[in-house]
């Protein structure tokens, strides 16, 4: 399952560089 954990990384960058 750490397919989970990349998909909330992904949103944290994300929101993180907005």
């Amino acid at each position: 399952m750490w397919m989970l954990w990349v998909r909330i990384f992904t949103m944290q960058l994300c929101a993180r560089k907005v």
